[in-house]
């Protein structure tokens, strides 16, 4: 078993990529975090802090694995390789 520890805030959401490779998890406030489960390395640290509920987001991987979106008032769609929304 490996414990993933990062946040200070408590986490509101995870998701699991679908090649079980990666794990995406949300906290208060809006910072998301993807992290590389076979090395337990943080890959990305995004920012989805933006809209009216930071508190609130949830996650979802495209089924290709390559882009995260994240949702609260509004939905914004990371590219993984870069960080990048």
């Amino acid at each position: 078993m490996r414990v993933l520890s990062a946040h200070k805030k408590a986490i509101t959401c995870v998701a699991f990529a679908r090649d079980g490779a990666r794990l995406a998890e949300a906290a208060h406030g809006g910072t998301v975090r993807l992290w590389n489960l076979t090395s337990g390395a943080v890959e990305h640290t995004l920012d989805a802090s933006s809209g009216l509920f930071p508190n609130q987001v949830k996650l979802a991987f495209t089924a290709d694995g390559a882009r995260l979106a994240t949702a609260n008032d509004r939905v914004r769609v990371f590219d993984l390789m870069t960080g990048e929304s």
